[in-house]
């Protein structure tokens, strides 16, 4: 039973227009509260009226609107409700307008009701409504004063309080409750999805915030690769230009470490025994000292280049200070990365690339997978620069 009451005085629903949703919302509350009101005032209206003609006017008016308000109640769940709004606002307009022209005149306090009639268009149809229903209030208040001073309408005029005045000023009062309840509720209603709004848009604004950044990223790894590329089609061009091998392998180093931006490059050939892999070209003054000490790593044992010689792979180190198999080098104390890559001539292992970075974890497969390339081609023209030194001679 209950569930059957809810949804008969439930208002209709408009999922797809949420401001049809409210003024529906709004006015079917407004429409069961007048009803409601119109019950509750008919008693002191007809019963503590004063004249018999007055009963009569009474009685009449509380059952044609009681009707009217069910009328326009079936007229809104049939989701006309701009229609039912309007003919609301023009019912209530008439309906005060007869009964100032027939009760006590432009002095009864029925004359309030102009306000409820204003108040309701601007709360359910806007300001141009408000406006519109404001002018016609004031209308009908002037016919009502013409009517009462020059065309000596019969006005029951008393100077003693009437009941029924009272009943009509609990009436006003009591719909006037009802409108600024409702108007409070709807600003409450807009600010929460004003602010529901603001914390979706922020949420939205986040997520094109973070995709933002990651496709700015994913810009500069392209652009990053894109430069290594090409770096690595100049070194490659530059090398093959070579025809000694010490011009081969200095120009090879700067190159890298220039196009690529390491901390230090190196490149380190096997001896003729297979047991050093000895530093042939380095950059920067760090590596001048080192070429001057003869530097060198056991093939096997010492540090990575030992390691890559030795297996034939590339490694790694994203983090020199956490690989157990780095080798410390006190002339390049900000190292924090290293990769060595193999120098290869079919399956002989002839030597190593070897970079090194100031960033840690600076390097990645894609990194290993250029710098190999040119380790490639640096092993080539190594092979080649040997072969045509040993035809020279």
């Amino acid at each position: 039973m209950s569930n059957w009451v809810k949804r008969f005085l439930a208002p209709p629903v408009f999922e797809d227009d949420e401001d049809q949703a409210r003024n529906a919302a709004l006015l079917n509350t407004l429409l069961w509260a007048t009803f409601g009101i119109i019950v509750a005032a008919a008693p002191v209206l007809i019963i503590f009226n004063t004249s018999a003609s007055g009963v009569f006017l009474s009685t009449v008016i509380v059952v044609l609107f009681a009707l009217a308000v069910l009328g326009l109640i079936r007229v809104l769940h049939r989701g006309r409700v701009r229609l039912a709004t309007i003919l609301v606002l023009l019912l209530l307009l008439v309906m005060f307008t007869v009964t100032i022209y027939t009760f006590g005149g432009i002095r009864n306090t029925t004359a309030s009701g102009y306000l409820i009639v204003v108040f309701i268009a601007g709360l359910l149809l806007g300001g141009r409504a408000a406006l519109v229903f404001g002018l016609l209030s004031m209308l009908g208040a002037l016919g009502v004063f013409c009517a009462e001073r020059y065309w000596t309408i019969p006005i029951p005029f008393t100077p003693k309080v009437n009941f029924d005045d009272l009943g009509m000023l609990f009436a006003f009062s009591g719909l006037m409750v009802v409108l600024v309840n409702l108007a409070q509720r709807s600003i409450v209603s807009a600010l929460e999805r004003a602010r529901s709004s603001e914390r979706i848009l922020a949420d939205a604004n986040r997520e094109l915030r973070v995709e933002r950044d990651a496709f700015q990223s994913r810009i500069r790894e392209m652009e990053r690769r894109s430069r290594q590329f090409q770096a690595a089609a100049e070194v490659a061009r530059d090398i093959v230009a070579a025809r000694e091998l010490g011009d081969l392998l200095n120009r090879a180093v700067n190159l890298i470490r220039e196009r690529f931006g390491f901390y230090h490059a190196g490149i380190f050939l096997v001896n003729d025994q297979g047991e050093y892999a000895v530093l042939q070209a380095a950059t920067g003054k760090a590596g001048r000292q080192m070429l001057e000490q003869g530097h060198r790593l056991k093939v096997g044992e010492v540090g990575i280049v030992g390691y890559v010689t030795a297996v034939g792979l590339s490694r790694i180190a994203l983090d020199v200070g956490a690989d157990a198999v780095h080798f410390d080098n006190p002339l390049l104390p900000e190292t924090r990365s290293e990769m060595a890559l193999p120098l290869r001539v079919g399956k002989d292992v002839i030597g190593a690339l070897d970079v090194q970075s100031r960033d840690a974890g600076a390097f990645d497969e894609e990194d290993v997978t250029i710098l190999q390339t040119i380790a490639d081609q640096v092993a080539v023209a190594i092979q080649n620069a040997r072969l045509l030194h040993e035809a020279q001679q």
